[in-house]
């Protein structure tokens, strides 16, 4: 769990910016805390019984 909010949080500050010609990631401005539940709300989403869905990989 440490190592995911870590890894989460230095892929979102490491995205560009300003680089003329590429779409933009919006620059959140998460909190330590904030970036922390958001990676624990992530795995846990990843371990939802999602039923075989979607059925095949077009959904």
């Amino acid at each position: 769990p440490e190592m995911a909010w870590q890894m989460l949080d230095g892929w979102m500050k490491a995205q560009p910016s300003r680089i003329e010609g590429r779409r933009q990631m919006p620059f959140f401005e998460l909190t330590e805390e904030e970036t922390k539940a958001l990676a624990e709300f992530l795995r846990f989403a990843d371990q939802t019984d999602t039923q075989a869905w979607p059925p095949n990989d077009a959904g």
